[in-house]
């Protein structure tokens, strides 16, 4: 049995988007902690403002290392998940089967839009008689 075409495309959308924002603020901490490493220069320990630039960078690369963290879970679990909804298609397609062995010919696994829904009801109002929209 193959996977529900829908449930993937759904995996990847929403993979990707997750993905996207991920990258982008690690890469935006990234780049904020390479510049502010570059123009640190070290002074004496002060209760003044420049007292703060040290923890500041090391919380910065802090943020870039669990963000690199963060990645690397948010796709482990996104894989987790694809596995877990790709058992729960199958198993759902072959509980309809062993419930109506001859419904196995109607699971296709064509994507639905729009346009294939209207056709359907057109087929459908054909078949009861009625012609009016």
């Amino acid at each position: 049995m193959e996977t529900n075409p829908v449930t993937t495309e759904l995996y990847k959308r929403g993979h990707e988007l997750v993905d996207k924002f991920d990258y982008f603020v690690c890469g935006v901490t990234g780049a904020v902690f390479s510049y502010g490493i570059q123009h640190y220069s070290p002074r004496k320990i002060a209760f003044d403002f420049y007292s703060l630039e040290p923890l500041s960078l090391l919380l910065l690369a802090l943020s870039f290392y669990f963000g690199f963290l963060r990645i690397a879970q948010s796709s482990l679990v996104a894989n987790i998940n694809h596995k877990w909804a790709d058992a729960h298609d199958k198993a759902e397609q072959c509980a309809r089967i062993l419930a109506d062995p001859a419904s196995h010919e109607k699971l296709t696994g064509q994507l639905v839009d729009l346009d294939w829904i209207k056709q359907e009801r057109l087929r459908a109002r054909f078949k009861n008689g009625r012609c009016q929209s």
